[in-house]
């Protein structure tokens, strides 16, 4: 069985403390594909969590364009509670 093809929705406090190392912690069970970053910060254009952790995931800045994704088979939301029930649903 393949590990999971996981993208992870936010760059902030949730995805990187919580989330993405825990992702990252379980190899054979997920993989880090992709990210939605809105706004990659200007001294890491790649996005804020591939710079931390250190990893390639596909970069998206729309959540629309990471659910036109056929290949993402799982989707993290890491964001703030006023985004979160809106992009979960």
């Amino acid at each position: 069985m393949e590990p999971i093809r996981t993208a992870v929705v936010g760059a902030g406090l949730a995805a990187t403390v919580f989330h993405v190392p825990l992702v990252l912690s379980l190899p054979l069970l997920f993989n880090l594909f992709a990210v939605v970053e809105r706004t990659p910060p200007a001294q890491a254009p790649e996005g804020t969590i591939a710079k931390k952790f250190g990893v390639k995931p596909k970069l998206y800045t729309r959540l629309e364009d990471l659910l036109d994704d056929p290949e993402v088979e799982l989707v993290i939301v890491a964001t703030p509670n006023s985004t979160h029930f809106e992009f979960s649903k």
